[in-house]
């Protein structure tokens, strides 16, 4: 009879503990207010293409979201087993687990190691190894449903200690896998072109070589699986500081990389251009430069005191284009509070004060024409009670 009760005790504790987790679920999406993407001017359709992550606040509670154009989700809202799969993974992710649910079973949620080209999907693995361990390429045809598997060998480079996937591309029957890899005296920026055909390594280009104590950046979108042309490579020459302590960036420099070719072009950077602060320990970093990469442009964006000001590099053509400037409001340009770049897009997000009315609100600017192209708002729809004192802060903003 004692086991028959195990059993009937297992069974409860089990429905109790899905039970509690549906309850505190329903409970969650009554106690919560709701949110929702306004256009207040520019082009409507935007708002369709963006995922805004950031979080509530009420008094000392605070609950993370994920806003669309359709809802907003809250992180507790989400069953264990939805939140165990990750809130905030990249939106490829959530694309490919949605559309290739069986082909993702099992694998990582990074979207370095994805790529899309053409119908295909490629995915490598481990995205770092020793260099003694075999990379796992998979490749599914979407039409076909055909997959292709097979392992790549790099133990023949017997100075290699360690080599870190820092991204695939896909482009036709060659793969490209791009790697940083770390050998005992320095580090080197490597693109390997795989032949799908031939299932290995076809040609091994080493981009950048440096010692250890430099860094070596990776500047494409990688959660853009699609095909990307060009590989964006920089370099970051430190300098160590006794006095701080620290390791302080004295020069830069950045490659590109046209993968059909195999061709490696030195860009120029702007003057007085920079990525780095001059004091690293410095909370307000507004005023350091950022670079967006684009399909066919790299983007060198500053802020200024009227909005941005930044300078295009045409990769076809190898060289600068002229300057342009982005003038934001006096108000948007003291509440900047992030930027988040999209290919030739980038989101800025802005925290201003209306009557005493706390306004959230993303601005929308093309770099490919240098216009503001919307700006959208993000504005309470429904509250739980009639008064609330509350806030909302913006922590990522991503395109689908």
């Amino acid at each position: 009879m004692k086991r028959y009760w195990k059993i009937i005790g297992l069974v409860l504790l089990i429905f109790g503990t899905f039970g509690s987790l549906y309850i505190h679920k329903a409970l969650a999406q009554v106690a919560l207010p709701e949110f929702e993407l306004v256009t207040i001017s520019g082009d409507e359709t935007i708002l369709e293409e963006m995922i805004v992550y950031g979080d509530f606040t009420q008094e000392s509670s605070w609950e993370s979201f994920r806003l669309t154009s359709d809802e907003i989700t809250y992180f507790r809202d989400l069953n264990f087993l939805e939140q165990h799969r990750g809130f905030f993974q990249p939106w490829t992710i959530e694309w490919l687990i949605e559309e290739e649910r069986n082909f993702m079973r099992g694998k990582s949620y990074f979207p370095d190691v994805f790529a899309e080209d053409d119908g295909k999907i490629a995915y490598v693995s481990p995205y770092m190894s020793n260099g003694l361990d075999e990379f796992r390429v998979e490749i599914l045809n979407r039409e076909t449903r055909d997959k292709q598997k097979f392992a790549l060998d790099f133990s023949s480079d017997e100075e290699l200690r360690e080599i870190h996937v820092l991204n695939v591309q896909l482009y036709g029957n060659a793969m490209y896998l791009i790697t940083i890899n770390h050998y005992p005296d320095e580090k080197e920026f490597h693109v390997y072109e795989i032949s799908l055909e031939e299932e290995k390594i076809v040609n091994d280009d080493t981009v950048v070589e440096i010692e250890h104590d430099h860094h070596i950046n990776l500047f494409n979108l990688t959660t853009d699986i699609s095909f990307q042309e060009y590989i964006i490579v920089g370099i970051e020459y430190v300098e160590y500081d006794e006095a701080t302590y620290y390791y302080h960036v004295v020069d830069e420099e950045i490659y590109s990389y046209h993968l059909p070719t195999g061709e490696i072009q030195p860009i120029d950077i702007p003057e007085g251009f920079t990525t780095y602060p001059d004091d690293p320990f410095d909370e307000e970093q507004l005023d350091v430069g950022f670079i967006a990469v684009g399909k066919e442009h790299v983007h060198f964006v500053e802020y200024t005191s009227d909005g941005l000001r930044y300078v295009s590099y045409d990769l076809g053509k190898n060289k600068q284009e002229g300057e342009k400037e982005v003038i934001l409001g006096e108000a948007e340009v003291a509440g900047l509070s992030g930027l988040y770049p999209a290919g030739n897009r980038i989101y800025l997000y802005t925290k201003t004060e209306d009557d005493s009315n706390r306004i959230r609100k993303m601005m929308v600017v093309d770099l490919a024409d240098g216009d503001l192209v919307s700006e959208v708002e993000i504005k309470l729809s429904e509250a739980p009670k009639e008064t609330m004192v509350y806030d909302v802060d913006i922590f990522s903003i991503q395109e689908k």
